[in-house]
């Protein structure tokens, strides 16, 4: 017999841009977003997002990942950080971050920032940031 937990069964859709933005970057911004084009609000909720979207350096949209955590109610952030760590994530960008996905992303060396509006235009005022920065309140 078989076990299962609900989180092996999940996996994330991922649809790519980069066969026609002309490849992938190392080094992505990840913009928790509620809906699936870049000029997407921003979701209030990093870990439980509906999507990320993925901008290169650039700022164009790369990869469009759907959230196989967003729905669940248990402590995730372990998993969302293992996922955009497994896509090439620098940064992440949403409304708020739960304590335990801040503490997780900066263990993984991912930065986070606090920013409301629309993902493009959020990602076109952060892009340049060379480092990861700290959590910022």
């Amino acid at each position: 017999m078989f076990r299962f937990g609900v989180l092996d069964l999940l996996r994330p859709v991922v649809l790519s841009f980069a066969d026609v933005a002309g490849g992938a970057s190392a080094s992505l911004i990840a913009v928790a977003a509620l809906s699936l084009d870049e000029s997407s609000e921003i979701s209030v909720h990093a870990g439980h997002a509906p999507n990320f979207l993925l901008f290169d350096e650039s700022g164009h949209l790369q990869r469009i990942i759907a959230n196989p955590y967003a729905n669940l109610h248990e402590e995730i952030g372990e998993e969302v950080a293992d996922l955009l760590k497994e896509h090439e994530v620098r940064l992440m960008i949403a409304g708020g971050f739960g304590p335990h996905l801040a503490e997780v992303l900066d263990q993984r060396g991912i930065g986070h920032i606090k920013d409301v509006g629309l993902a493009n235009i959020a990602v076109a005022a952060h892009r340049h940031r060379t480092a990861p920065p700290a959590h910022e309140a």
